[in-house]
């Protein structure tokens, strides 16, 4: 796991005790897997409300360079 992208469930803590309200992003971080969170960022991601929108958006976020046909039927 490079990078999880968490919209429901309970808050995070990170190992140095941090706790990370949802919505929040782990990041993989050498020695530590996928332990560590960060808030999502409002400049990539616009509307955590439409999934749709949040998976495109975390597709360039994660750098897909030729994201999978999706019917989005799947998601309404």
């Amino acid at each position: 796991m490079l990078v999880r992208l968490d919209l429901g469930g309970a808050p995070h803590r990170n190992p140095d005790d941090e706790e990370i309200p949802v919505p929040h992003l782990h990041l993989y971080r050498e020695g530590y897997g996928d332990k560590w969170a960060v808030p999502v960022p409002a400049d990539r991601f616009s509307n955590l409300a439409d999934i749709w929108v949040t998976l495109e958006e975390f597709m360039r976020f994660c750098s897909v360079t030729q994201p999978p046909y999706i019917e989005r039927g799947l998601f309404t």
